[in-house]
């Protein structure tokens, strides 16, 4: 059995050590960790991690990619434009 808490955090990690992370890599880092036989029953774990990254993608301070791939911090592209 699949143990959410240990899965949960591995995602953590991983978030926090890809900050350029996209969420393609996000949801292969997800699959990874699941079992192929369990994929269908635990496949809602990596759903909830995804909207959480994707919520994280919105954050103030969240290092990204801006146009033209130059890296920025989340909010910084805006200030620089106004």
């Amino acid at each position: 059995m699949l143990d959410k808490n240990q899965f949960k955090e591995a995602f953590r990690r991983f978030v926090d050590g890809n900050p350029a992370a996209t969420e393609h890599d996000a949801m292969d880092f997800c699959q990874s960790l699941i079992p192929a036989h369990r994929m269908a029953a635990d496949y809602w774990l990596v759903d909830q991690c995804l909207q959480w990254f994707r919520w994280l993608q919105t954050q103030p301070g969240r290092v990204g990619y801006g146009p033209g791939g130059q890296t920025f911090e989340s909010g910084a592209l805006e200030e620089e434009t106004h």
